[in-house]
């Protein structure tokens, strides 16, 4: 559940640390910068989902019952939707934030 609550805002505590190019409006490269880091996350995800080993120490974190496949649904759709909303929403857009945060605190409390 702590990961789940706090990987989102964390990962948003370090938006400041990336670059600021004003580029007409949107946020220049950086925001496309950042979504690489949930899109990496979604990479280790889906390879620990498709390893099948129960010692994969990444997909007994993100899962309930310790089986890898579990990987493969709600923690890589959180990383997806990470990923999308931090490209799409960046700093510059409240509806997007709020939505990260939401899904964050929605997703721990489940």
């Amino acid at each position: 559940k702590i990961i789940h609550t706090t990987s989102a805002p964390l990962f948003m505590l370090t938006w400041p640390l990336f670059c600021h190019l004003p580029d007409g409006g949107l946020a220049g490269p950086s925001r496309y910068f950042a979504a690489v880091v949930p899109a990496l996350n979604m990479l280790k995800l889906w390879a620990a989902g498709r390893s099948g080993s129960r010692s994969n120490e990444l997909a007994r974190a993100v899962s309930r019952s310790g089986d890898p496949k579990e990987a493969l649904g709600g923690p890589l759709v959180y990383a997806a939707v990470l990923t999308v909303a931090t490209a799409v929403s960046w700093t510059d857009n409240l509806c997007g934030i709020a939505a990260i945060l939401v899904m964050a605190v929605g997703d721990g409390s489940a």
